[in-house]
C-alpha cells in the first residue's frame, strides 16, 4: 500500500512542471568551485561598442560596489571554451564490415557541456507567432547547440508534462517543440465589441479616462447604447482581463523563478532563454515587482543569466488592430494610437528588465530571432567568473544592488547580474520547515516506517527528485529492438551501477551487498506503464575485490511496450550507508502494424561482447552492458541495429562519426547481406576508433532501400576515453 501512495507522486509529478538532468561526468564535479551562502559568485561578460567579447582583463580591472561600497575580489577567472586541435592525419582511415575504407575530416573540435533552459512563454505568444517560433528553435537545437549540451524546453503553462526536463537528446527536444502551442490575448477578442487589449484595460482599471472613453466609443459602435452604460460595461470588462493578465504574468515570473532555482546545484553558468511576445506587470493587482526582484535573486544565487527573445518580431498594426483607423473613430483616434505606441513600450519593460538585470540582453524588434538565438548561445560560452565575500555580513533580508565597472575604460559594456537579498535562503528554509511540520502533523498514517518501508519511501522519493541524485553513480540506457527474447518482449534496458560508491560486507570469503532498486517507465500520457522493485545481489570474491570494486556493475530486464513515447527512471539505494542513486531516459516504440520501414534503436558492444554478433541475427542477444557508452580511444566499437518492414533486400548502410551536428567520418554505402528474421533485417559491424580524439561522439546509421530511395536512420551517443 505503501509504494503505490508513494507512486501517486511520481504520477502528480509528471503532471506538473519538473526538470529532471542526466548525470554530470565526474571530472566536471571534481572541478566544480564550491561555494558558501555567503560568497556571492558573478559570471560577466563584457564586450566592445560593436558587441564583440573582450577577454584580456585582469582581475586588477574589475571594480565591484554592492550598495555603492567597494568590494575586495576573492576570485576572478577567465572561463572559455578549450579547444582541441585536430590530431589525426590526412592518411587516417576507418574499415568497417565488409571491407570500405573512408578518410576522416576533424574540424577543431569544442569542449562543450553548456546548460540551457528555453523557456517558451505560451500564456503570452501568439499562435501564429509560435509557428515562426517552433521553426527557429528547430533550427537552433540541430544548428548551434553541441553534443554535450543539455537542454530543456519549459512552457509558463505547464502543458509539455515529462518533456520538460533538462536532457542532451535531440529527439526528447523536439518532441517538446513540437508541443508548443500559442493562445490568443486575454484581452481582444472578435466577439468582444470593446475591442480592449490587455493595456488599455490595464489604463482604465488605472483611472484613464480617455482609455475608457475609447473603449466606450468602439462599444457603442457595435452596439448602440447609452454612453454611461457603454462605460460601465467596458470598466467590468477591463477589470475581468486586467486580473487574468496579473494571473498569466504571474504564472510566467513564477515559472522564470523556478526554472532559476531547478538548476541551482549544477555547477557553471546556465542560461535562460525567455521567449515570449511580451508581458505587462501589474503592480496594482499583484506583487510582480517583488517578484522581479526575486527572480533576480535567484539568479545571482544559482549562477543563470537570463536572455530574452521578442517572438513577435516587427510588429505593425492590423485590421484586427482595435486602435487601427478603422477601429478607433472620432477625435479619439489620437488616442488610440497614442495607447497602441505606449502599449508596444510596456509589454517588453518586464522581459528586458529581467535580461538586463540578470546579466543577460533582449532582442526584440526583428524578424531574425535566428540570428538573435545564436548571439545568445555565443555569449553563453566566454564570461569572467568574479566572486566575493560582502563587506557587509548582515542577514536582514533586504535587496542589495551589485554594480560591476571596468577601471579606466567607460565604453566597454559589462553584463552581471544587479543584486540579491541577504539571508533570504534562511527566511525561505523556515519557511519550508513550517511547511514540512504541517504536513507530517495533516499524514493519517501514524504507523512508522520499517527498514523496507524506509527504502521504498526514498526510493521512490529520489526517483521523483527533480535533480538526479548522485550519492550512486548510475547509467541507464533504453533501446527499441523488436523481439529480443522468448517472451516476444520488444525493448531493452540496461543499467549500470557504480561499485566505488557501494559499501559492502564479508561473508563467506565474498564482498556482499543486496541493493534495492526502483524502475519505472512512464508513458506520455502520465501512466506508470511498469514499475518493479527489487533486490540486486552484489557478490565478489575477497581476491577480485580490489579490482572489481572500482569497476562496474551491469545487469538489465526487458519489457513489451506499447507504441509510444516513454520516460524511463532508475534508482538504487544501498542499505548498508542508505546512500541514493538515481537516473532517467527515454525510450521510442515505434508502431510496426503501419508498415513503413523502420529502424531500431543502435546497441553498442565493446569488443570483449563483438563476438556474439556472430550468428545472433536472431535477435537473442538483449545486451546488459549498453548502459555504459565509454570506448578507449585504441579500442572498436561494436554495433547492431535492426531493419523492419523492408520492402525489397535491396538495402544498403552507411556509417557517420558526428561531432557537434558534423559529420567527422561518412563510410561509403555498404550492402546490408543478412536475410529477414523473424519479420526484421540484423545490420551489424565494428568501427575501429584509433586516430579519434577523446570527447563526445554520435554513431549516427541510415538505411537506404535502393529501390524506393526511402530512407531511415538512428542515433546513438558514446564517449571516447583513454
Amino acid at each position: 500500500m505503501l509504494l503505490k501512495r508513494l507512486f501517486l507522486s511520481i504520477l502528480l509529478l509528471v503532471g506538473c512542471f519538473t526538470l529532471g538532468f542526466a548525470q554530470n561526468d565526474a571530472q566536471d564535479e571534481d572541478k566544480a568551485i564550491r561555494i558558501d551562502t555567503e560568497l556571492i559568485q558573478l559570471d560577466v561578460v563584457v564586450t566592445d561598442k560593436n558587441g564583440q567579447i573582450v577577454d584580456k582583463l585582469s582581475q586588477e580591472d574589475f571594480e565591484i560596489t554592492e550598495d555603492g561600497k567597494k568590494q575586495s575580489i576573492s576570485f576572478f577567472s577567465l572561463i572559455r571554451p578549450q579547444i582541441t586541435e585536430n590530431t589525426i592525419t590526412p592518411n587516417s582511415s576507418i574499415a568497417i564490415n565488409p571491407d570500405k575504407k573512408t578518410s576522416i575530416d576533424v574540424p577543431l573540435i569544442e569542449k562543450s557541456g553548456r546548460v540551457f533552459i528555453v523557456l517558451v512563454d505560451d500564456l503570452h505568444i501568439s499562435p501564429i507567432n509560435m509557428l515562426n517560433i517552433k521553426k527557429q528553435l528547430f533550427k537552433l537545437v540541430d544548428g548551434e547547440f553541441q553534443d554535450g549540451d543539455r537542454v530543456a524546453v519549459i512552457t509558463s503553462g505547464g502543458g509539455l508534462g515529462f518533456l520538460q526536463q533538462l536532457t542532451d537528446e535531440r529527439r526528447v527536444i523536439h518532441k517538446a517543440i513540437e508541443k508548443l502551442v500559442g493562445r490568443p490575448q486575454a484581452g481582444v477578442g472578435f466577439g468582444d465589441p470593446a475591442k480592449l487589449t490587455e493595456y488599455q484595460a490595464q489604463r482604465i482599471n488605472d483611472g484613464d479616462r480617455e482609455a475608457l472613453d475609447l473603449g466606450a466609443m468602439n462599444y457603442i459602435r457595435n452596439t448602440p447604447i447609452p454612453i454611461e452604460q457603454a462605460r460601465t460595461i467596458v470598466q467590468t470588462t477591463a477589470r475581468q482581463i486586467v486580473q487574468t493578465l496579473a494571473f498569466r504574468t504571474t504564472s510566467t515570473l513564477d515559472t522564470i523563478r523556478n526554472s532559476i532555482l531547478s538548476v541551482k546545484s549544477v555547477p557553471g553558468r546556465k542560461t535562460l532563454i525567455l521567449v515570449t511576445d511580451g508581458f505587462l506587470l501589474e503592480p496594482k493587482e499583484s506583487d510582480h515587482l517583488a517578484q522581479m526582484q526575486r527572480i533576480v535573486d535567484s539568479a545571482t544565487k544559482s549562477g543563470v543569466v537570463v536572455y530574452s527573445l521578442g517572438s513577435a518580431g516587427l510588429t505593425v498594426g492590423g485590421p484586427n488592430d482595435p486602435f487601427s483607423a478603422e477601429n478607433s473613430g472620432g477625435d479619439l483616434r489620437g488616442v488610440g494610437l497614442s495607447l497602441s505606441s505606449q502599449e508596444g513600450v510596456a509589454v517588453l519593460d518586464g522581459m528586458k528588465a529581467i535580461a538586463r538585470d540578470t546579466g543577460g540582453f533582449s532582442v526584440i524588434n526583428s524578424n531574425d530571432l535566428l540570428k538573435g538565438l545564436k548571439n545568445i548561445v555565443t555569449e553563453s560560452s566566454s564570461y569572467y567568473l568574479v566572486a566575493y565575500y560582502p563587506e557587509d555580513s548582515q542577514k536582514n533580508g533586504k535587496f542589495r544592488e551589485i554594480k560591476v565597472a571596468i577601471r579606466g575604460d567607460k565604453k566597454l559594456i559589462v553584463k552581471t547580474r544587479k543584486g540579491y537579498f541577504s539571508g533570504e535562503e534562511k527566511v525561505e528554509a523556515k519557511e519550508q520547515a513550517k511547511k514540512l511540520e504541517k504536513a507530517n502533523k495533516a499524514n493519517k498514517d501514524k504507523k512508522p516506517l520499517d527498514e523496507a518501508g524506509l527504502a521504498s519511501s526514498e526510493l521512490v522519493n529520489s526517483i521523483s527528485s527533480v535533480l538526479p541524485i548522485k550519492d550512486i553513480s548510475l547509467k541507464l540506457k533504453s533501446d527499441f529492438l523488436g523481439i529480443v527474447d522468448d517472451n516476444k518482449n520488444n525493448t531493452v534496458f540496461s543499467f549500470a551501477i557504480d561499485l566505488n560508491d557501494i559499501k559492502f560486507t564479508q561473508s563467506d570469503n565474498k564482498h556482499v551487498n543486496k541493493l534495492t532498486t526502483l524502475f519505472i517507465v512512464i508513458g506520455e500520457d502520465g501512466k506508470v506503464a511498469h514499475s518493479t522493485t527489487s533486490a540486486v545481489d552484489v557478490k565478489i570474491p575477497d581476491v577480485k575485490y580490489a579490482e572489481t570494486s572500482k569497476s562496474w556493475f551491469f545487469y538489465g530486464t526487458t519489457l513489451s511496450l506499447k507504441p509510444g513515447f516513454y520516460n524511463v527512471r532508475f534508482a538504487v539505494r544501498d542499505p548498508i550507508t542508505s546512500r541514493l542513486g538515481s537516473v532517467s531516459g527515454w525510450v521510442e516504440v515505434p508502431n510496426l502494424e503501419k508498415s513503413k520501414m523502420t529502424l531500431s534503436n543502435i546497441l553498442l558492444l565493446h569488443e570483449e561482447e563483438v563476438n556474439q554478433l556472430k550468428g545472433k541475427g536472431d535477435g537473442s542477444i538483449t545486451g546488459t552492458g549498453q548502459a555504459l557508452t565509454i570506448f578507449s580511444e585504441k579500442s572498436s566499437i561494436g554495433f547492431v541495429c535492426y531493419i523492419f518492414n523492408a520492402k525489397t533486400e535491396k538495402l544498403t548502410a552507411q556509417i557517420q562519426v558526428l561531432k557537434n551536428n558534423k559529420a567527422l567520418f561518412t563510410s561509403s554505402q555498404i550492402n546490408v547481406v543478412e536475410k529477414a528474421n523473424q519479420g526484421r533485417i540484423a545490420y551489424s559491424g565494428k568501427l575501429p576508433l584509433a586516430g579519434f580524439p577523446q570527447g563526445e561522439y554520435r554513431l549516427k546509421i541510415t538505411i537506404t532501400d535502393d529501390k524506393s530511395k526511402i530512407q531511415i536512420f538512428q542515433e546513438q551517443g558514446f564517449t571516447i576515453k583513454n
